[in-house]
């Protein structure tokens, strides 16, 4: 389902001055493959990207241009979208409990994508820290997300002690992702 392009777009802050697709002036919101709050904008979040109404980053803080966001904007959308057509059809029973685990086994990819590509642009060894050492502390979070429970491994990284890498910051977007991209 979700393509590695789409793992660009983490976050998105309103540059206006009014409320804009229910985020404040001003704030920002994780929209990481947020199914439900990428469905409900579905018509307008791709333009609102393109004229610079919001600023996109990726999961390390990197600004997207306009163009760059809004393209991203519409993969996402149109992975959501293909979700949401599935959803209910057919009427069979469970089937809507089958798409919603599909999507969140898909979605593993791109999470792992994220973080793991966070970690290997780091410079850990200017932190004390090695690439294994932080594995480690996220391994039973990478377990449950391995499993597509993406709650339970939100509340796996929220128990993390923080260290150099792992910020109290940094492990609340790790845990803001995975809630934002779970369907069950």
């Amino acid at each position: 389902m979700l393509k590695p392009k789409v793992t660009l777009l983490t976050t998105i802050r309103n540059l206006t001055s009014a409320e804009l697709l229910g985020i404040p002036s001003g704030a920002s919101k994780v929209i990481f493959a947020n199914l439900e709050w990428v469905y409900a904008h579905r018509y307008t979040l791709a333009t609102e990207l393109s004229q610079g109404h919001f600023e996109a980053t990726d999961i390390r803080g990197n600004i997207l241009t306009p163009p760059l966001a809004n393209g991203v904007a519409c993969e996402l959308v149109t992975e959501v979208s293909n979700y949401y057509n599935m959803m209910g059809f057919p009427a069979f029973p469970h089937y809507d409990k089958a798409v919603r685990l599909h999507w969140n086994l898909s979605a593993v990819h791109s999470v792992m994508d994220a973080i793991g590509a966070d970690i290997l642009v780091e410079d850990l060894a200017a932190l004390n820290l090695t690439k294994e050492e932080i594995i480690q502390k996220l391994q039973p979070a990478l377990d449950s997300m391995d499993l597509g429970m993406f709650l339970e491994a939100a509340a796996l990284v929220r128990a993390i002690t923080p260290d150099a890498f792992l910020t109290s910051t940094r492990l609340e977007m790790y845990a803001t992702i995975l809630e934002s991209a779970n369907a069950l």
